[in-house]
């Protein structure tokens, strides 16, 4: 708790001048318009065209194909890599901040942990520094064992808003903004078509929080399976722009890269890693981030606001500092749901009606009506925050994360502008019904051992039907239908007899069990089960 206390004081004090040198400052204060676009000058495109395709290849493979067209026409004046990579950095605005990590992602070494020598993780410990290199030197050479990447977002939004055509496109948020408050006025909205329709967003816009010249963005985190049939090698956080309308914002080339920490394992405290990042928005947020309409032709002060920070579960749980899903205030939004005890364990299940046959204290409250839980309130969850924070002893402090469903404070306390905690936190519509639920499922079908431990009866487990020579001949069927969908359906399911197990997406699971699932277990599941598994799809 008192590191990140630390980690939120440092967010709340960090200035520009401490991020940029003197000359990159003057030029992030003072955003050019653009004269000119690399289609006017046929060398300049050639050059970051060739640059583009090579990006997967060395720096010597660019430098040959460079030699290559200067060969067969010395009068096109290709530009060297270093000169390209330059052009290209100033044109897209993205700029690369390494800092040093922990070799086994422990941590990363920034802010109170900047200069530490060892990991800060007393399970770990690891050394900082190569220490081969340390001692060669006598201790003048400090080369870290391992770093991490950071793309601030100022440099890349100021890039955007100079072309005439995204600026644009990044006026929507704006107008869109004003429709709505119309529509409110005239009592004329009648559906949700937008993020930017929600009462949330409304609320911060009349309080003032949001203003028409400020830019609105979101942060995603999550793992990244670089290699195929591997586990998630890399960590990666993203910015989304709500500037843009919804048909364009969660296109590729409009999204916006936030950082990249190397794995193999997922980062221990994922707030380590987000600090470059969160402090560069907080200076933006404090100080504003200059840019130029290419649109208005003009200069314009912005600020920006961040509105919603979107992970799964696990991750949730540290960006949030929430206890995490499996307690008894699971909910990602700390509302009032309390889930039920499992006897003899810690783990909490969030059902709404009392186990019949248990009476354990951690379990024997009412049932709970859904209709009944409302949205968490921010000044309540400061409250419960402050309480914890207060806890004088180890038990008490147990205790009160029991009951408040909170263990620490969240990082994103300290930043001046997002929507209020923990509102910013949304839920999560692709695991549940996707990953979750699906791989239950099918263990029940397939008769997995860890779904049945401990129940030794077989005339109870008539549902399990994908055994043997049945399940291969189904998992064909699904691979067989590869052919049949649409190419805009992306990537269309494996065979899961042969990929559940090594790398299947979520994407598959999803065309598979909701889309092809409805034919193909007809005739496959006894009748009752293919009944209940169709109102499932039907309610999904």
């Amino acid at each position: 708790m008192k590191t990140t206390l630390q980690f939120i004081q440092m967010l709340e004090e960090v200035t520009l001048n401490t991020q940029f040198s003197p000359k990159e400052l003057e030029a992030f204060w003072g955003p050019q318009e653009l004269l000119s676009s690399p289609s006017d000058n046929p060398d300049l495109l050639l050059s970051i065209s060739n640059y583009v395709a090579n990006l997967n290849a060395s720096q010597d493979i660019y430098t040959k194909n460079r030699l290559n067209v200067q060969r067969r026409d010395p009068e096109i004046k290709i530009l060297s890599y270093d000169q390209v990579q330059r052009r290209v950095t100033k044109l897209s605005g993205v700029v690369t901040w390494q800092d040093d990590m922990c070799i086994d992602s422990c941590a990363g070494f920034t802010g109170p942990y900047a200069k530490l020598d060892n990991c800060p993780d007393l399970r770990c410990g690891k050394p900082h520094y190569d220490q081969h290199k340390l001692e060669k030197s006598g201790g003048k050479n400090k080369v870290p064992l391992k770093t991490f990447t950071t793309f601030p977002v100022g440099p890349q939004l100021q890039s955007r808003w100079k072309s005439p055509d995204m600026a644009q496109k990044m006026h929507y948020q704006r107008n869109k903004t004003a429709d709505i408050l119309r529509e409110h006025t005239e009592g004329t909205q009648d559906s949700y078509d937008d993020t930017l329709g929600g009462y949330a967003y409304i609320d911060a816009v009349d309080e003032g929080r949001i203003k028409d010249n400020d830019i609105v963005l979101m942060l995603s985190t999550d793992g990244a399976q670089l290699l195929c049939n591997k586990k998630s090698d890399h960590w990666i956080y993203i910015w989304i722009l709500l500037d843009l309308a919804p048909g364009e914002r969660y296109k590729v080339r409009n999204i916006i890269p936030g950082g990249v920490i190397p794995g193999p394992g997922k980062p221990k405290n994922i707030d380590l890693f987000l600090f470059p990042g969160l402090a560069h928005v907080s200076t933006l947020q404090n100080e504003g981030l200059h840019i130029w309409d290419g649109y208005n032709r003009m200069a314009v002060l912005s600020f920006i606001f961040l509105l919603l920070v979107l992970a799964d579960a696990v991750t949730m749980a540290e960006l949030s500092g929430s206890i995490g899903h499996h307690r008894k205030r699971g909910c990602r939004l700390l509302c009032a749901f309390c889930g039920h005890n499992k006897p003899g364990g810690s783990h909490y299940y969030p059902v709404l009606l009392r186990p019949l046959d248990s009476d354990a204290p951690s379990s024997n409250h009412p049932d709970i009506d859904i209709c009944s839980i409302y949205p968490p309130n921010p000044a309540e969850y400061q409250q419960d925050l402050n309480l914890v924070l207060a806890s004088p002893t180890n038990a008490k402090y147990g205790r009160r994360q029991l009951e408040t469903g909170i263990k620490k404070a969240s990082i994103f306390n300290g930043l001046p502008r997002i929507l209020k905690l923990p509102t910013c936190f949304p839920g999560d519509v692709m695991h549940q019904p996707v990953i979750n639920l699906i791989t239950l499922m099918l263990k029940l079908w397939c008769e997995r051992g860890n779904c049945r431990s401990g129940d030794k009866s077989n005339d109870v487990w008539d549902w399990a039907v994908l055994k043997g020579d049945i399940w291969k001949v189904h998992g064909q069927a699904v691979a067989d239908a590869a052919p049949y969908f649409p190419r805009s359906f992306d990537r269309t399911p494996r065979n899961p007899a042969e990929k559940l197990l090594s790398g299947y997406k979520a994407w598959e699971l999803l065309l598979y069990f909701y889309g092809l699932g409805p034919s193909l277990f007809e005739g496959l599941l006894p009748e009752r089960y293919y009944l209940h598994y169709c109102k499932l799809v039907g309610v999904i």
